[in-house]
């Protein structure tokens, strides 16, 4: 029962790829998915016990369980070869597939000794946490209803969000830059900020303000707040619920963020969750990093460049944000994009991420698209997450609030843009080209990781030594 409950929360989010119906994914109501995953548990508990016991041999040993929730991992990128591949798909073929996974993974672990009990409880509960925050949103925690008080007439627009991007002023503390592809960007027609700035610490706190152009936590919240983040970090924003009233259509393209989620208002769904960060940070406490050390975050990060990769010129008066997730340290991309532990610096990662964004710009028409570009919070080498906001330096301010902005307009909108400027107001402004636009003042909010479970979020003042 408790391996069938285990691998029936993997199953929920690993057989969630993008499958449309009626323009809309599965993962937009998380229930299919859900259903599916209990279903392939439940097979999966008759296959691991009965099965052998009919063949008149004993069952696996708990590592066995192990690797088949395992291979469950490999999920998504078998189902990508067999989508690039134009070979049949659906639901169906996808469980079939994740059960071969999990097949495989039985047999190779059946040869295995040793105990996997504790391994197997890390990734239930990883799983659980994943499916709980990710496929679905707590009952305890009502539902978030976007509210459009005027319809809003945007543009054609591409927004791509990368997870932990800082600007070329806060890069520049360490000696890392973004000279290797802002030439490019800038003769592309974009403008480049060197000092944009995020309100808030934290993904799920920074990227429902971004998308909403508002400041939807300013202290403790309770469910109400918590509804927001997780309608917010799915698109479900009331800036872009006006944007659907003014006639534009959403597209939201997520990777592997655990907490988000597809509001109503999206047209269109996609989201690479077979497993996510916050699975991945359980995971790292467990013995399987030893043996899989890059295995585990190679989808996680795969997911985030798959996003970038996806990146184009949407359907005329279609918003599409693209939500890309990128590795955090100890791990990194190289230059040409491959996930390493070693031997690879912040300034590949850097130039990796760059030279995709020059790619997916390239095949944007430009001169009929408003593409906004920004990070949701910069590094946090200076261990700014785990110390009191009261004693953050100015350094370490600048490390995790300066992030990443690029603007293209075909209005050329961008160039009254303020420097610095930050990202609650970039949206707004960038959708209405500044028309009737009254930005909201600069605030920034610091939220530890202690403090993030219980919500709160401490507002700071920008230090005067960098220009507050």
């Amino acid at each position: 029962i408790h391996t069938a409950a285990a691998v029936a929360a993997v199953g929920g989010p690993l057989l969630a790829p993008t499958f449309d119906a009626a323009d809309r994914s599965w993962t937009a109501s998380p229930f299919p998915a859900l259903a599916a995953g209990v279903v392939v548990g439940l097979v999966v508990q008759v296959g691991l016990w009965w099965v052998p016991a009919r063949l008149g041999r004993t069952s696996p040993r708990p590592m066995s369980i192990v690797w088949a929730t395992f291979g469950f991992f490999s999920f998504r990128p078998v189902w990508d070869w067999v989508a690039e591949r134009d070979l049949p798909d659906g639901p169906f073929v996808a469980a079939g597939i994740g059960l071969a996974l999990v097949a495989l993974g039985w047999v190779i672990g059946g040869r295995l000794d040793g105990s996997g009990w504790v391994l197997l409880v890390a990734l239930g509960v990883g799983a659980v946490l994943t499916v709980a925050d990710g496929a679905a949103v707590s009952p305890l925690v009502p539902a978030h209803e976007p509210v459009a008080e005027a319809p809003l007439e945007a543009p054609t627009t591409v927004v791509v969000i990368l997870d932990s991007f800082p600007s070329p002023r806060a890069l520049a503390l360490d000696g890392w830059s973004i000279d290797s592809f802002r030439g490019d960007l800038e003769a592309l027609g974009f403008r480049v900020w060197d000092d944009a700035r995020t309100n808030y610490t934290r993904t799920w706190m920074a990227v429902p303000s971004m998308l909403g152009g508002d400041y939807p936590v300013a202290g403790p919240f309770g469910p109400e707040q918590t509804a927001v983040l997780h309608s917010g970090l799915g698109g479900g924003t009331d800036l872009l619920a006006a944007a659907r009233a003014g006639g534009s259509r959403l597209e939201f393209h997520e990777a592997s963020w655990s907490l988000s989620r597809c509001d109503e208002i999206v047209d269109r769904c996609h989201r690479g969750l077979w497993r996510s960060e916050i699975t991945d940070a359980y995971l790292a406490q467990t013995p399987l990093p030893k043996v899989f050390r890059l295995a585990l975050v190679e989808t996680w990060t795969r997911s985030g460049l798959d996003v970038l990769s996806a990146v184009g010129q949407p359907p005329d008066g279609t918003i599409a944000v693209h939500h890309a997730t990128l590795p955090h340290v100890p791990f990194n991309l190289t230059s040409d994009c491959s996930l390493v532990v070693s031997g690879a610096t912040a300034q590949t990662q850097i130039d990796c991420t760059g030279r995709l964004l020059v790619e997916a710009a390239e095949r944007i028409d430009l001169d009929r698209t408003t593409v906004v570009v920004f990070g949701d919070h910069g590094f946090g080498f200076n261990d700014q997450l785990s110390t009191d906001p009261a004693d953050w330096t100015p350094a370490m301010v600048l490390e995790r609030f300066g992030v990443f902005l690029a603007i293209s307009t075909p209005d050329d909108c961008e160039a009254a843009m303020p420097d610095p400027m930050t990202l609650v107001n970039v949206l707004p402004w960038a959708l209405t080209c500044g028309e009737d636009f009254e930005p909201l003042p600069d605030r920034y909010f610091v939220s530890r990781s202690s403090d993030a479970a219980n919500g709160n979020a401490v507002e700071i003042d920008w230090p005067a030594g960098l220009g507050g």
